[in-house]
C-alpha cells in the first residue's frame, strides 16, 4: 500500500500542481504517509484541505500557529504599533514557510521530486491553488493558552499583478474583546522573499484605527 501511494505521488508530481483538485489530491495522499507529531504544519495544511474549520485542541499545527498569532496580538494591543523588521509571523501567514519546509522534507524522505518546494514559481502556483481550497475556512482556538484571539479566518483578497501570488492573503483575527484585527499581506517582488502588509483594527464600537506600512527584506 505504501509503495503504491508513493508511486501515485511520483506520477502526480511529474506535472505542475496548479489546480485545486491537484492540490487536494497531493495532500490527501501525502496525509496517509506521515505522522502528525513530526510534521505539524504539513498535517495542519493537509487536514485543512479536507475540512472547512480546524480547532487547536485536535491539531498541533493549528495550535502552534494560533499561539504565535496570539503572542503577536498581545504585543500589538499593548504597544499599538508594529516593530521593524516585521514579526516572523507575517512571513508565516503569507508564505506558509513551515508548510513548505515540512512538505519538502517529507517528499525528500520518500525519494520523491522536490521541485514543487524548491522553485519559487512552482511553489506559488501551488499556493494559489491551495488558497482556493481553504478560502473562508478558519482555525479555531480551543483549550487553554489563548488570551487575546478566538479564531483566524482566511480569504483571498484583492487582485494583484506582477507579484508571486496574484492576490493578497487576508486574515481576519477574531479578538476576545469583541473586535477584529484584519491583516492583508502580499509579496511585492517576484523573488519570493519580500512582503508588504497592512493592518486594520476594527473594535466592537465601530471605531477604527489603522496601521499601514510596507516593508521587505
Amino acid at each position: 500500500m505504501r509503495n503504491a501511494i508513493i508511486d501515485k505521488l511520483a506520477r502526480h508530481l511529474s506535472t505542475p500542481v496548479d489546480t485545486e483538485c491537484k492540490a487536494v489530491y497531493l495532500l490527501c495522499e501525502a496525509r496517509k504517509l506521515f505522522d502528525s507529531e513530526t510534521l505539524p504544519a504539513l498535517y495542519m495544511c493537509a487536514n485543512w484541505a479536507l475540512h472547512v474549520d480546524l480547532d487547536s485542541s485536535r491539531n498541533r499545527g493549528a495550535r502552534r500557529l494560533l499561539q504565535q498569532v496570539d503572542a503577536f496580538v498581545a504585543e500589538y494591543l499593548q504597544h499599538g504599533y508594529i516593530p521593524f523588521p516585521e514579526p516572523a509571523i507575517f512571513k508565516e501567514l503569507l508564505f506558509i514557510g513551515s508548510f513548505r519546509r515540512e512538505l519538502r522534507a517529507f517528499l525528500a524522505s520518500l525519494g520523491l521530486p522536490t521541485d514543487l518546494c524548491d522553485e519559487h514559481a512552482h511553489w506559488f502556483t501551488f499556493l494559489e491553488a491551495y488558497a482556493g481550497v481553504i478560502e473562508d475556512g478558519s482555525l479555531v482556538c480551543k483549550g487553554e493558552g489563548f488570551r487575546h484571539i478566538t479564531k483566524l479566518v482566511f480569504t483571498k483578497g484583492r487582485t494583484l499583478s506582477g507579484a508571486d501570488l496574484p492576490f493578497t492573503i487576508d486574515w481576519e483575527v477574531a479578538l476576545v474583546r469583541s473586535g477584529t484585527l484584519c491583516a492583508s499581506l502580499h509579496t511585492n517582488t517576484t523573488r519570493g522573499n519580500a512582503l508588504a502588509w497592512g493592518l486594520t483594527l476594527r473594535p466592537a464600537a465601530h471605531l477604527r484605527r489603522s496601521v499601514v506600512r510596507r516593508g521587505g527584506n
